[in-house]
């Protein structure tokens, strides 16, 4: 679970902050690299990770400032700092930052790259489960955890859509080159971070 929260993380965070350091190979290798080493110092602190990503769902990935706030205010915040300056980055804020900065770039190349799936997000993000709906539901004995589920799986695809649509004119074009030269790179540095997660090429159909 904790390969999870920071894979995540790394992915679904869409706040965008600008930053003066390039996209470079260096800098994304770097970022990684930090990553990797969160989940080993972290390890210990799995339990509230977990704790923290269940009271809080799918929002603080969705705003690296709050999510920054959230690992903060955990009493490991000093580990978390101290691993992360191990690897070069000054605070906790820069280093969501930075993840903010290459997710949206990814968005917007993805976009570019795989309309089919921008499109499948988007009809996905328009759906929503009617009042009608949730009592047919109901009534075929369907429980309120999986109700619930399926109500978080279309606000989040909302979300994913809001994000992909406003990526590509809020991205620098200079981002967006670096992730296209590296694209390949990056897909296989977030798969390496939980190789037990299904590929998405294989789960979904869509290619990444």
């Amino acid at each position: 679970m904790l390969k999870r929260v920071f894979a995540v993380w790394a992915l679904l965070v869409v706040s965008f902050a600008h930053a003066e350091t390039p996209l470079n190979r260096a800098a994304l290798a770097q970022y990684f690299t930090a990553i990797e080493s969160l989940q080993v110092d972290l390890k210990k602190h799995q339990a509230a990770l977990d704790a923290l990503e269940v009271s809080q769902g799918d929002q603080l990935m969705y705003d690296h400032k709050a999510w920054a706030r959230e690992l903060s205010a955990q009493p490991f915040a000093g580990e978390i700092r101290a691993s992360l300056a191990a690897n070069g980055f000054k605070s906790i804020e820069e280093f969501t930052a930075f993840g903010s900065r290459l997710f949206q770039a990814m968005l917007a190349v993805g976009a570019e790259q795989m309309p089919g799936q921008m499109q499948a997000v988007e009809a996905l993000g328009e759906q929503a489960l009617s009042t009608q709906e949730l009592a047919e539901l109901r009534a075929q004995g369907v429980d309120a955890a999986t109700i619930a589920q399926m109500q978080a799986n279309f606000a989040e695809a909302r979300a994913m859509a809001r994000a992909m649509q406003s990526a590509g004119d809020s991205v620098p074009e200079a981002d967006k080159a670096a992730v296209r030269e590296n694209y390949q790179w990056l897909q296989q540095q977030f798969d390496a971070l939980d190789p037990s997660e299904p590929d998405d090429e294989e789960s979904s159909g869509w290619e990444e």
